[in-house]
């Protein structure tokens, strides 16, 4: 009986043994398939950091100049955008008719300023899927369209992305980005008017 009680511990110990190998040796087939995605995903982000590395970097007085070169042409094109607003809102205040020029040569600089800050600041991108609509409607009246422009310069102007910078909010960071989205895209049309 003793001899059968250590053979059925022994027969106990290597069948532990075997399980504990079979777990240890290579994993199954989709085991393996996870580990290949794993390490290619780590030589993916591995070669994209060594791709940053290898980017030509500027100097710490080259940033600074950089840096103050944005600063400069976003400060322009704000005064621009509203020096833009200002006088497109006196003139559809009067109630006068609005010459084909003025029209032209105001979203002229509209549209020049809009699409520089939007190159400038970095804004979340927007589904080029999602309609917009701006983009999908018929062409209004001048006074209209000039009417939805000032009214998104506006709220361009006054978003509190642009009144308090330092404060980060995706959903207004979108919502901004769609106004000066809107703003090209008004403007651009409002070029094109027919002298």
């Amino acid at each position: 009986m003793r001899r059968f009680c250590h053979f059925l511990v022994l027969a106990f110990l290597f069948s532990i043994g075997a399980v504990y190998s079979a777990a240890q040796r290579t994993p199954i087939h989709v085991d393996r398939r996870f580990e290949e995605f794993r390490k290619q995903s780590e030589k993916s982000v591995h070669d994209e950091m060594q791709s940053e590395m290898n980017a030509p970097k500027l100097s710490k007085k080259e940033a600074q100049a950089e840096m103050a070169r944005l600063r400069i042409e976003i400060r322009e094109d704000l005064e621009g955008l509203q020096a833009g607003y200002n006088e497109m809102v006196l003139r559809l205040r009067d109630g006068s008719a609005l010459e084909p020029n003025f029209v032209r040569v105001s979203s002229e600089k509209i549209y020049k300023h809009a699409s520089r800050f939007r190159s400038n600041i970095k804004l979340p991108k927007l589904d080029p899927t999602a309609e917009t609509t701006t983009g999908t409607k018929e062409r209004l009246n001048n006074r209209t369209e000039l009417k939805e422009l000032c009214i998104s310069i506006y709220a361009l102007l006054t978003s509190p992305l642009i009144v308090n910078p330092n404060v980060i909010d995706l959903a207004k960071a979108e919502s901004m980005s769609k106004t000066l989205d809107s703003i090209v895209t008004i403007s651009e049309q409002l070029r094109e008017v027919p002298k």
